[in-house]
Order: structure tokens, then C-alpha cells, then sequence
């Protein structure tokens, strides 16, 4: 039945598939595992390809990676290529649910503001906490300075919580993001955890020489570490601690607030973070 269809032309037919059941496919992360040939000038060409089969114009939703294993196996012998690919998919209606005011506007637009960059890349733990996050510490060295986002959210506040961090390109666009959940708390507690597990990534990437700038829009959080507002409460005392401790073992760092709006994809991922079982 399927001798000689393009694999790209199936990929269409499942994504299709998909719609159909009312999911829309929001990332792709794909690994190829062969000695032969060196994947990296084709990279691009296929994020992009795989895109539009999908029918996605954003390329930054699929994630292609190459690697070997040290000639080991079948894939090593030169006998065979693996692959190997992790797909996400969320209903339909929250990736752009339309909902009417009553002046009849439709407000999907609002709904979906600020999330036309999502990342490619989505790791669903704490930067830092799996080995393979440190693969990361090459690409890192290569950025001329390293632009991030965190976020925290808490559902009832107190109550289950979820955490975020968003590492870009200088030119903003989003490289990868971590999201996981934590005990349940408040949304402070959620915001500075989140910071917090993030410098330490960064400090064990070993990068503490370059200009980074973390983004949040908790403006409690950014007023406090950067000294223009005094902790009070007891239930971040010891994050407030931590976090100006890891801050201040970099040599050029700056803690900045942004509006919400200018921080929805971190948003995203710590409410979504927040809705995980534990």
C-alpha cells in the first residue's frame, strides 16, 4: 500500500488525521541516529519541510537533531539509520479556541497573542535536572549574550504550581524551554523557583562570564532581587537568598520586568507545568 509514497506525504496524512480527531500538532522533537551522512547543513531544510507537511509555516516547531552511537549497533556498523520522534499534541481549542464578546469581536487573537514563537525544543522537568540538558552548554557558549524568560503560576494560589524557563536567541526567538511542576504553593513561590532553578542551569553550563538578561513579569520578584523592594514574607525568604546568591556569581546580569504580554510563552508553559499530576 505504501511502496513508493514519500514519507513526508504520510507524515500529511497523520497530521490530517489528527485534525480530524480535534488535536492540533504544537511540537515535533525528532532525533536521527547514523555515522553517515553529516546531518547539519540539511537541518534547516528539513525542520522546514516537515513543517509544511504538517501544515505549520513555523519552522520552530520541529526540533531535528543528529547524532551517532560511537559506532556501536547496527546504526554504528553502517547497516542501517535510526530515527527517533517525540510528538505534542494539544486539543484543538486551546490552541486557538475563538470565543465571542458580546459586542460580537471574536477574542482568539487575544487568546493566542505572544505565542507565535513557541519553541521547538520542550524539555518537561527543570532545567539542570536531567544529564541531557548539559548538551545544551556548546550551543550556549556559541550566543553572543543569552536572552531567557521564567515564570511561575500557582492554581488557587496556594495551590499546584508549575515553573518555566524559555532560553532565546539574542534576537528573541525561542530556542528550547524547560516547564515541571513543584509542590503546591503561591504564585511568588512558583515565580522565584523558577529564577532560581534557572541561574543554577546557567551556572553549570559555565557561561557566568557572558551578558545575560532573564525576563519575568512578576514585578515583586524583580524589584526585590534587584534591591528596590524588601522581602517581608517568610515563605520566600530563603529563594530571595538563593536566588541573589546565584545572580551575583555572574558577571554581567540583569533581572528585567516585562509586561505578561510580553512573557506568554513562559506563561504558557507554567500553567501548563501547573496542571501536571505529581
Amino acid at each position: 500500500e505504501w511502496k513508493g509514497r514519500l514519507s513526508l506525504d504520510i507524515l500529511g496524512e497523520c497530521a490530517e488525521m489528527a485534525k480530524t480527531a480535534g488535536f492540533d500538532i504544537a511540537f515535533i522533537d525528532s532525533t536521527a541516529v547514523l555515522e553517515t551522512p553529516k546531518l547539519a547543513k540539511y537541518i534547516e531544510d528539513m525542520r522546514a519541510n516537515i513543517a509544511y507537511a504538517i501544515g505549520h509555516s513555523n519552522s520552530l516547531l520541529v526540533s531535528v537533531k543528529a547524532t551517532t552511537t560511537e559506532k556501536m549497533g547496527f546504526t554504528g556498523r553502517g547497516e542501517g539509520v535510526a530515527a527517533m520522534a517525540v510528538v505534542t499534541v494539544i486539543p484543538a481549542e486551546r490552541a486557538g479556541r475563538k470565543e465571542v464578546e458580546k459586542d460580537g469581536k471574536s477574542k482568539s487573537a487575544a487568546r493566542t497573542a505572544g505565542l507565535e514563537n513557541l519553541p521547538a525544543t520542550v524539555y518537561h522537568h527543570a532545567p539542570g535536572s536531567q544529564p541531557g540538558d548539559f548538551e545544551l552548554t556548546q550551543m550556549l557558549s556559541e550566543l553572543g549574550n543569552i536572552l531567557c524568560y521564567t515564570d511561575g503560576a500557582s492554581l488557587g494560589n496556594p495551590g499546584p504550581s508549575g515553573c518555566a524557563a524559555v532560553i532565546c536567541e539574542p534576537s528573541g526567538a525561542s530556542i528550547c524551554s524547560f516547564h515541571w511542576r513543584i509542590k503546591d504553593s503561591t504564585n511568588n513561590v512558583a515565580e522565584y523557583t523558577a529564577l532560581l532553578r534557572l541561574l543554577e542551569f546557567l551556572l553549570k553550563a559555565g557561561v557566568r562570564s557572558k551578558p545575560i538578561e532573564v525576563r519575568m513579569d512578576s514585578e515583586l520578584v524583580v524589584k526585590q532581587v534587584n534591591g528596590q523592594y524588601k522581602v517581608k514574607s517568610d515563605s520566600i525568604a530563603a529563594l530571595f537568598a538563593d536566588s541573589t546568591a546565584a545572580a551575583g556569581q555572574f558577571q554581567r546580569i540583569k533581572i528585567a520586568y516585562v509586561p505578561r504580554a510580553q512573557n506568554a510563552v513562559a506563561d504558557y508553559f507554567a500553567k501548563e507545568a501547573s496542571k501536571f499530576k505529581r
